[in-house]
């Protein structure tokens, strides 16, 4: 009998996010591309005798650990008529929050693979799609952490076929950027999704304008240092595409190539102004498995805080 899990809840880059438009139920209809990074948040789940939820975080930023996307996916599954008994959580947290990286989305998906390795459970894959649904838009697409089309409300998924490996530096100044904000602070209009992404043959082609994240401009007002940053890192050698993640305010420069000395000094300054700044490799067509070879010396491991971390109990 299986007693212990532990599930990897890999980083989320969205390389584009078009919004194409606003529902009238307040939602929005998205068109994004998603790839997952080897970096990530760490799931323990254990069989116990009551529920119990612990977070070790290393990562500054306000996390709600009584209505934790955690607790939350527990709860959801339940509610499936799933017989999942008494679980103990403990979240080791290593993505930032409210950085546009998907963490608490990606922990959600992670916690719901956990519990039906820890129970042994059957459940149908759309059931399982409109469980992670019901958490959040986010949330499917983490459940298959590889290089997908994201559409709608987040709930149609493409899986694509992507030209090959490739390498991401993601940097964050570390100031929080509300999703809510961002959404509110978007002019509300019709715009054109992506088209001929499936026939994607080559990571620079992802360079042309028709790619975009409509949120940046939004995200701009309330951050005016991003788009400064974006530059710099889009004027760095061997950058094919720079831009923000998600609704911000993680930054991200994609590279066909491990980056070059001119990019490791580049991060050596950005550590020096305090930026929480990492390297992270993703592949084509397949779950993420971390590989400690695509850290550099100069990446600074997202933790601000040296003392131990101390756990939260829900």
């Amino acid at each position: 009998m299986i007693t212990t899990v532990v599930e990897k809840a890999w980083v989320k880059v969205n390389l584009t996010l078009h919004v194409l438009e606003r529902w009238d139920n307040g939602y929005h209809n998205l068109d994004s591309l998603v790839v997952f990074g080897d970096f990530a948040d760490e799931l323990h789940l254990e069989r116990a005798e009551k529920d119990e939820f612990f977070l070790f975080s290393n990562v500054y930023g306000s996390i709600d650990s009584a209505d934790n996307l955690c607790i939350r996916a527990l709860h959801a599954l339940r509610q499936q008529d799933c017989s999942v008994g008494f679980t103990k959580i403990s979240l080791h947290k290593n993505i930032p929050v409210a950085a546009g990286l998907g963490g608490g989305s990606a922990d959600a998906a992670a916690v719901l693979r956990g519990l039906c390795r820890l129970w042994g459970l059957q459940v149908h894959q759309h059931i399982l799609h409109e469980v992670a649904q019901s958490l959040g838009a986010d949330v499917p697409v983490c459940l298959s952490p590889s290089a997908q089309r994201m559409q709608g409300l987040g709930e149609k998924l493409t899986k694509l076929s992507t030209p090959s490996e490739g390498y991401l530096l993601l940097v964050n100044d570390g100031i929080p950027v509300s999703t809510a904000e961002v959404f509110k602070g978007l002019p509300r209009q019709k715009r054109v999704g992506m088209d001929q992404l499936l026939e994607l043959q080559n990571w620079s082609h992802l360079s042309s304008e028709r790619f975009r994240n409509d949120l940046e401009l939004s995200a701009f007002v309330l951050n005016p240092d991003l788009p400064i940053l974006i530059d710099e890192m889009r004027a760095l050698p061997g950058c094919l595409r720079a831009g923000m993640s998600g609704s911000g305010g993680t930054c991200f420069a994609l590279f066909n190539q491990m980056p070059s000395d001119v990019v490791q000094q580049a991060c050596v300054k950005w550590r020096e102004q305090g930026f929480l700044q990492k390297f992270v490799e993703f592949c084509k067509n397949q779950f993420m498995r971390f590989r400690a070879s695509c850290e550099r010396d100069v990446s600074i491991s997202l933790v601000r805080d040296s003392s131990p971390a101390s756990p939260a109990m829900a």
